[in-house]
This record gives C-alpha cells, sequence and structure tokens, in this order.
C-alpha cells in the first residue's frame, strides 16, 4: 500500500505538532490527525503517512487520513459543489438566505418558518428551486447540503403523498 500523497504545483503544505494545514492563494484548510496512531512527514514535495503498528485499525486510519488529505488538496484546486432542489407540490414553498442562516417558509403550509444555519466557509446560490452550496471544504458543503435536506424531513406522513422538501441531486460532482 502506497502511504505517499503527492502535492501538486501551488499548493503548500505545513504540519504543526497534530496539525496539518494545506493552503493555496490565500485559501486554507486545517485537519487535526491522530498522532499516538500514525505519523505524517513531509519530504520532496509529498507527504508520507505511516502508522506505527500494522494491525488493521493503524492501516484503516492510515487510509482514511490519507482520503481525508487527498480532498483537502482536491477542494483546493476546485471547490465540491452540492446542487439541492426545492420540490413543493401542495404548498408553495420559498427559499431564502440572510447572512449565515437560510430560512424555508411555507413548507407544507406552516406559518412558522424553519430556519438552517451555514457554515462560513460555505458559498450559497439560490436560483427558484434549484440551491447551490460550494465550498473548499468537502465535509463543510456536505453537512450544509445534508442540515437543507433534514430540515425539511417528513415523519409519521406517506412520503407517496407528501413529496414536499428539499432533496440532494448532485453530491461533490456525481449525480445522485
Amino acid at each position: 500500500m502506497k502511504n505517499e500523497i503527492d502535492i501538486p504545483e501551488g499548493i503548500q503544505a505545513k504540519i504543526e505538532g497534530n496539525k496539518i494545514t494545506i493552503s493555496k492563494e490565500g485559501k486554507e484548510l486545517t485537519r487535526l490527525y491522530p498522532t499516538r496512531l500514525i505519523n505524517i512527514k513531509l519530504e520532496n514535495n509529498a507527504l508520507d503517512v505511516t502508522g506505527f503498528s500494522d494491525i488493521a485499525k493503524s492501516r484503516a486510519i492510515v487510509g482514511t487520513i490519507k482520503s481525508h488529505i487527498r480532498n483537502m488538496i482536491q477542494g483546493l484546486q476546485e471547490p465540491f459543489v452540492y446542487k439541492l432542489k426545492v420540490c413543493s407540490v401542495h404548498f408553495p414553498m420559498s427559499v431564502k438566505q440572510s447572512g449565515n442562516e437560510i430560512t424555508i417558509q411555507n413548507f407544507l403550509g406552516e406559518k412558522k418558518h424553519r430556519k438552517v444555519k451555514v457554515t462560513t466557509d460555505s458559498e450559497i446560490r439560490i436560483e427558484g428551486q434549484d440551491i447551490t452550496v460550494s465550498s473548499h471544504d468537502k465535509e463543510a458543503a456536505g453537512l450544509v447540503a445534508s442540515r437543507l435536506e433534514q430540515a425539511t424531513r417528513l415523519r409519521k406522513k406517506d412520503r407517496r403523498i407528501f413529496q414536499d422538501g428539499i432533496f440532494i441531486t448532485e453530491k461533490a460532482g456525481k449525480a445522485i
């Protein structure tokens, strides 16, 4: 198993204790990693991720950290984009953004507005019935998209009849 991750041109990596920081043109992503189980070294424009032992748990954590670092590098090269669709069959639902909060109005005819908090490093565009969430951090974009979807989740109702809600249609460039 190759444990090296090549760093592309224009991207800088820095390791301080158990914190890895990857940056490009003013954009920066930081992540903590478990120091007791793995070690990360920066050598010759590549990151070397090694585990302290060869047990399955250590190998699994090495693979997970490698994937996180690859996602950080990929996110700095091109932001992760999640696309959502606002579907309203019974009542015309509207979605508005104000600051770092998204307000869902008239969901199933409710008079009380549903509010969703947005992380500061995510960019949201609302165009009619389409919502686009983009961020350089894959977890931040996914978190906002899932919060929007869960805010309109129905409980104890037949989904075949009540089809209203906000649904993820594309995850990080992959159609669902």
